[in-house]
């Protein structure tokens, strides 16, 4: 098969987050793929730097950025967040943050190359191996529109013993769920439905309590 350079993948309607994924994943062959949500900012060399993460760590089968902290404007706070991950910890592990670019060059000098352990790589941003596509197989569309789905992938990757990891030297935006903040606006969308029905979806598929 040759290298797809680009394709647009264009839905008679909205499928949902782990249907149209799922699409672009079926007809990818690059060695990686990148999952990246429209509500992100990305800062220079991202992609690169999670790419080399990867191929310098051949345990490692998903890698993700930290994301910018909650106290900056529309961002979203996730696991990702530098806040988080210092609340997590109780203690300071990054410098201040400034704006993004600047924040990137300090952490690309501090934790050049870096992973840590996360509870889960959010698909917000993460670039996968085709290995792990390949023994794991396509997101679980039980999922429905998503919400757990990447919680989800990351117990099963690491099931079969490859490792997902948060890489500390690249930092993005995340604003968080433009798209279904849309839909609720929009079409009356229940967001906290999905939420719960995706949550208890994975508890009884993976046994979990909580």
């Amino acid at each position: 098969m040759k290298d797809i350079d680009h394709v647009a993948l264009k839905m008679s309607r909205n499928v949902g987050f782990v249907r149209a994924t799922n699409r672009g994943l079926a007809i990818s062959n690059s060695d990686y793929i990148c999952l990246l949500n429209n509500d992100t900012v990305v800062s220079e060399r991202w992609l690169e730097k999670m790419v080399g993460a990867l191929e310098r760590n051949p345990d490692v089968g998903i890698v993700g950025p930290i994301t910018a902290p909650s106290g900056i404007p529309r961002s979203y706070d996730s696991h990702h967040s530098i806040q988080h991950i210092e609340d997590s910890a109780r203690k300071k592990i990054f410098p201040p943050f400034t704006n993004l670019e600047d924040f990137n060059r300090l952490i690309e000098h501090r934790f050049p190359g870096h992973l840590a352990d996360i509870t889960f790589v959010a698909f917000l941003c993460a670039v996968i191996r085709r290995e792990v596509i390949e023994k794991v197989g396509l997101l679980d569309v039980g999922y429905e529109m998503g919400m757990y789905d990447d919680n989800d992938y990351n117990m099963a990757v690491r099931k079969i013993g490859i490792k997902t990891k948060l890489l500390y030297d690249t930092c993005i935006f995340h604003a968080g769920r433009a798209t279904f903040n849309v839909m609720e606006k929009k079409e009356n969308f229940n967001v906290d439905g999905l939420v719960q029905t995706s949550h208890e979806y994975m508890k009884k598929k993976w046994g979990l309590k909580k």
